[in-house]
């Protein structure tokens, strides 16, 4: 499955509702939420995981559309490559712009694209996972959906 970079993954794109995201893929296999504390209503979150290790990100900050998707699957490519599984090595060769952004020892190191809204956990050596967010305007914090 093709990932694109503030654009989504597959056919699900940011800025798309839970309903437009079940109707191309069906009810997710994992529906966690977060309801935070009485002061702080703001930071209600639910995350839907697919067993296409995909998971989806939808907030109360962003009025519960698809703001967050994070894979895991060996399959998901970045511009023809696979990502997931790949080591440290070869993900800094692909991609010389990586920055570190935090290292964290032994529960791994992320790096980010940041030009292309991607932050990249490597664990082990190994490409764990990737998280793609949609572009932002130049405040860096409003969103530019890509649909909606």
């Amino acid at each position: 499955m093709g990932i694109f970079p503030k654009i989504g993954v597959g056919p699900i794109r940011f800025g798309m509702t839970m309903g437009q995201v079940r109707s191309l893929w069906g009810q997710p296999e994992h529906i966690e939420s977060f309801i935070a504390a009485k002061h702080k209503p703001e930071e209600r979150s639910i995350e839907w995981m697919y067993d296409k290790g995909v998971q989806l990100s939808f907030s109360y900050d962003d009025q519960f559309i698809l703001g967050c998707i994070t894979l895991s699957d060996k399959s998901q490519t970045l511009y023809g490559l696979p990502i997931v599984g790949i080591t440290e090595y070869e993900l800094i060769r692909y991609f010389t712009e990586l920055e570190l952004e935090d290292d964290l020892g032994e529960n791994g190191r992320n790096f980010v694209l940041s030009d292309r809204e991607l932050s990249i956990w490597v664990v082990d050596g190994i490409v764990d996972n990737i998280t793609l967010f949609p572009q932002y305007d130049k405040t860096g914090n409003t969103p530019i959906w890509p649909i909606g």
